[in-house]
């Protein structure tokens, strides 16, 4: 059993550790676990202090704005674990998997202790590394949505990178894209697509998952879909 500390990106962590465990042999499953306790006074008064809080005080629904630079956070909390194991491992006991995780990065660009990286330089380092990324995106940019669940669970902290990973995976295995809430049109790059006006079906061979944490920390992991190549 290990422990993973690593801000926001925890679970994501927690999830490629045990990537990693599977594909050298050295175990047949894990669990991977994302959670923290988020709902404590000192968070909300470190994150006041910082300004990184909502200023949203009509709408509990609309709290988290994602895309938008005002936006601050809403706590949430809850805990995510997904079952990881080899295709042998899954085979010999009848089950059958959700999605695949064809690959995983973690950074960190350091650049300070509070803020995330704004223009995604290291994140896009990190995309680039993985398995196919440059085939997949380049210019079709524009039609690969981007989304963010965060305004439907707030932020789970050590929880929300694994609740990223699991969101992917369902989406890929429903054949569903889920919507982006609360996302201001006029603020955000108008190419990129949000899936704002709702959800959409789809038949997307493979998704990334994308994690920010305060102190630079970011992880990346390619999920693919059961079948797909």
């Amino acid at each position: 059993m290990s422990t993973c500390s690593v801000t926001c990106c925890s679970g994501a962590v927690a999830i490629g550790l045990a990537c990693r465990e599977l594909a050298q042999g050295d175990i047949d499953v894990a669990f991977a676990t994302g959670h923290d306790s988020s709902l404590q006074a000192p968070i909300y008064r470190m994150y006041r202090d910082a300004g990184l809080l909502s200023q949203e005080r009509d709408d509990a629904r609309r709290a988290i704005r994602p895309y938008a630079a005002h936006s601050g956070n809403a706590f949430g909390e809850g805990a995510v674990t997904l079952v990881l194991e080899t295709a042998e491992h899954a085979a010999l006991r009848g089950a059958a998997p959700l999605a695949t995780i064809r690959g995983w990065k973690l950074g960190n660009n350091g650049g300070h202790p509070l803020h995330v990286d704004p223009v995604g330089s290291r994140v896009a380092r990190l995309a680039g590394d993985v398995l196919a990324m440059e085939a997949v995106f380049g210019d079709r940019a524009p039609e690969v949505p981007l989304l963010s669940v965060k305004p439907v669970y707030g932020h789970l902290f050590g929880a929300s990178s694994a609740l990223n990973v699991a969101a992917a995976v369902l989406m890929l295995h429903h054949g569903w894209l889920a919507p982006t809430l609360n996302v201001d049109r006029a603020a955000g790059p108008g190419q990129i697509d949000h899936l704002a006006g709702g959800g959409m079906h789809s038949h997307a061979g493979a998704g990334l998952a994308i994690s920010y944490g305060i102190g630079g920390h970011n992880t990346v992991t390619l999920i693919g879909a059961v079948g797909a190549t």
